[in-house]
């Protein structure tokens, strides 16, 4: 059975640091599938992550356009995808995502995950991120489904509530 956690978020700020909360507690590489609508948080949770995980405030925009940006410099490596502008699953072996994806040396962050098609491993986090019926806050809804993420969300689970 998945492990599932929802929380809400109600700035933009606030994404940013749940995401880093979670980027304190990553100690193996993993794949973070990230979906959502247009606008709902998805690059802002990836910068709080980015940023947390290298221990420095640096720019991290949606890799629309280049498909993937690595961050190094941190315990992990990042590596950041945004698939929105992806004709196909099969370009992601063309750019050489198969090894980030299936044995990541680091932590893979995947936005627009969905048009991955089958290239995302089973045990991954998903975080699926809705705008609030007001459309100010956030509801962010973690899912693990395999033991290295189970076990991290059990973690996050743990520090988040007791922070």
């Amino acid at each position: 059975m998945a492990a599932t956690l929802v929380l809400e978020s109600h700035s933009e700020a606030q994404t940013e640091a749940l995401a880093a909360a979670l980027a304190g507690m990553v100690d193996a590489p993993l794949v973070i599938a990230l979906s959502g609508d247009l606008g709902a948080g998805k690059t802002a949770f990836s910068r709080g992550f980015v940023q947390a995980m290298l221990g420095e405030r640096v720019v991290v925009s949606s890799p629309t356009f280049a498909i993937m940006q690595s961050y190094v410099g941190g315990a992990w490596p990042v590596y950041h995808f945004d698939l929105y502008r992806l004709a196909g699953p099969e370009e992601l072996e063309a750019i050489g995502a198969d090894e980030a994806l299936f044995e990541p040396d680091g932590v893979a962050l995947v936005e627009w995950a969905s048009l991955a098609g089958d290239w995302l491993p089973q045990d991954r986090l998903d975080v699926m991120l809705e705008i609030t019926a007001d459309g100010l806050g956030r509801r962010v809804l973690f899912r693990a489904a395999g033991l290295v993420t189970t076990q991290l969300l059990h973690r996050f689970r743990q520090e988040y509530h007791a922070g």
